[in-house]
């Protein structure tokens, strides 16, 4: 049920994945779409989109054939799960800085670099979500026992997700009202939602290992359970 779905602390840290996943993507969206219509003159801006979203495919691709397995096997499911969150703050951090030192108007010379530093957060945030991300998060279902498995990885896929970008649309919607916040402050609401993504995973994968342990446990006394039933007469028979 969604009172189960809620109240267990394993599924509970899996579900603010993806939701805090979802928003800190929306916001370097909308960001990305907001600083490309300033840089690129109309004429050329569906051909760059297009470019771009072919771009994303390649690196996409790369990542799962050269990257994935030899992360996961180096380094585990943790760092697997950190590689996203902590590339994609740096790159926000670096926009940050140029937006605040040298301004982020169009005609400025240095309007560029933070355009491109824009760009290469949408675009690893983008490619490390399909390539590395969603391949490791599927590994973080299996301890959950086998007869509600399914059930969860509908709800998280389904519900999770269609909530996670209703609130970050409304976010979006709220902060653009408000006549203070501008493009700027878009990324700078974007790292307090990496930090949560960060802290999420930390916590997430520490709950995995004693979920592992337990439904281990449980699938240990139900064979030994199951054996016991079972006399030498009745065996032989």
């Amino acid at each position: 049920s969604i009172k189960d779905f809620i109240h267990n602390r394993y599924i509970l840290y899996m579900s603010l994945f993806v939701i805090f996943s979802m928003m800190a993507a929306t916001f370097v969206d909308y960001s990305f779409f907001n600083v490309t219509t300033l840089q690129m003159e109309a004429n050329y801006l569906a051909q760059f989109l297009s470019a771009f979203e072919g771009l994303i495919v390649i690196f996409c691709i790369l990542i799962q054939v050269l990257a994935t397995d030899r992360i996961q096997a180096m380094y585990g499911m943790r760092v697997s799960l950190l590689v996203s969150p902590v590339l994609i703050g740096l790159f926000t951090l670096a926009a940050l800085g140029l937006g605040f030192a040298f301004g982020y108007d169009p005609e400025h010379q240095f309007f560029v670099v933070f355009f491109m530093a824009i760009a290469a957060s949408k675009l690893f945030i983008k490619s490390l979500k399909e390539g590395l991300d969603n391949p490791t998060f599927k590994l973080y279902l299996l301890p959950i026992e086998s007869k509600i498995r399914i059930d969860v990885q509908t709800k998280i896929e389904g519900i999770v997700t269609a909530v996670a970008s209703i609130i970050a649309g409304f976010a979006i919607v709220v902060i653009t009202r408000v006549e203070v916040f501008d493009l700027l402050h878009i990324t700078l609401f974007t790292l307090p939602l990496i930090a949560l993504w960060y802290f999420v995973i930390n916590k997430l994968h520490r709950s995995y290992r004693n979920t592992l342990q337990d439904t281990l446990k449980k699938n240990k006394e139900a064979a030994t359970a199951d054996a016991k039933q079972y006399t030498i007469s009745q065996i032989l028979e």
